[in-house]
């Protein structure tokens, strides 16, 4: 798990049609840095679960898709990024397609549209290190401040 990717991925709008659905990029695993350190995560816990007598005491082997060979706790850094490739999915919280300075001001309106505000995850400038749930809450706060301040 990757609570802090490099990676950057991007949203762009298709058309001016509410209706057709945007171009999302999510660009997962794309920076060095990012295969860098999900390959030590993924060394990490095989090790622990396969070279460690408790690890080996509830785990055989990987249960590796069809067609590839399980991971083992040799398996080069080349097998695991195929592995992560093949298999890694993003669980992050996407964050940033409306970015506070860039896409809203400090009042959560969006630039250069009127009567427009965005109050969620994707008014962060970046991913944060952790579940977004609380700090949404105070996203949200501030909102109300703001639109009865404005009302």
């Amino acid at each position: 798990m990757l609570l802090l990717p490099t990676s950057r991925g991007s949203v762009h709008i298709t058309s001016a049609s509410p209706i057709d659905a945007p171009a999302i990029d999510s660009n997962i695993y794309d920076t060095e840095i990012d295969r860098t350190a999900l390959i030590h995560g993924v060394r990490r816990v095989l090790h622990a679960l396969l070279g460690t007598s408790t690890g080996k005491s509830y785990v055989n082997s990987e249960a590796a898709p069809p067609d590839m060979p399980a991971l083992t706790e040799n398996s080069s850094d080349a097998e695991i990024d195929t592995g992560i490739r093949l298999t890694g999915l993003s669980h992050a919280h996407s964050a940033g397609t409306a970015a506070m300075g860039k896409v809203v001001d400090t009042q959560l309106r969006v630039k250069g549209v009127r009567g427009l505000r965005v109050a969620d995850a994707s008014i962060f400038p970046t991913t944060i290190g952790g579940h977004p749930q609380a700090t949404l809450y105070g996203v949200a706060e501030h909102a109300a401040d703001i639109i009865l301040q404005d009302m």
